[in-house]
């Protein structure tokens, strides 16, 4: 039979997968901790020995991953990431800002009236690109019909 340490490092590596995270250093990152703390996590380290995770880190897997269950995180017990549930509400703010809500268990997450402005300035410079790139086609196509 395994020992803890070994079911952790097996919860964890679900766990990076599940969250599609690109890779181990990504993923220690993201929580703040250098990329060896979570290679000896997963005894990915020159002794191929797994240490066990402090109550810090994982408190940090947590507030950075709100859908992760801790219970299973710590235990195995349930599944990996809690239920997404997805509301849409329309809030308004003093000047009309529409903001979208995603609620992932008491995290909200909204999108403001100023990235939505700079995601269509985004959708604008596409659409310049693309009538650009149309454009050169255009002359590639007419310089291939003269040869």
């Amino acid at each position: 039979m395994g020992s803890s340490n070994d079911d952790f490092a097996q919860r964890l590596e679900i766990l990076i997968k599940e969250l599609r995270v690109k890779s181990i250093n990504a993923f220690a990152s993201s929580i703040g901790v250098g990329a060896s703390v979570v290679q000896n996590f997963l005894g990915k380290n020159a002794t191929g020995k797994k240490s066990k995770p402090t109550l810090d880190t994982l408190e940090k897997i947590i507030a950075r991953y709100p859908r992760v269950n801790g219970d299973w995180l710590l235990t195995g017990n349930g599944e990996a990431l809690k239920p997404l549930t997805l509301t849409s509400s329309v809030q308004t703010g003093n000047i009309g800002n529409v903001i979208n809500t995603v609620n992932e268990g008491t995290v909200s997450y909204g999108i403001s009236a100023e990235s939505l402005a700079d995601l269509e300035q985004c959708r604008g410079r596409v659409r310049e690109l693309e009538s650009m790139i149309a454009d050169k086609q255009m002359i590639i196509d007419l310089l291939q019909k003269r040869n």
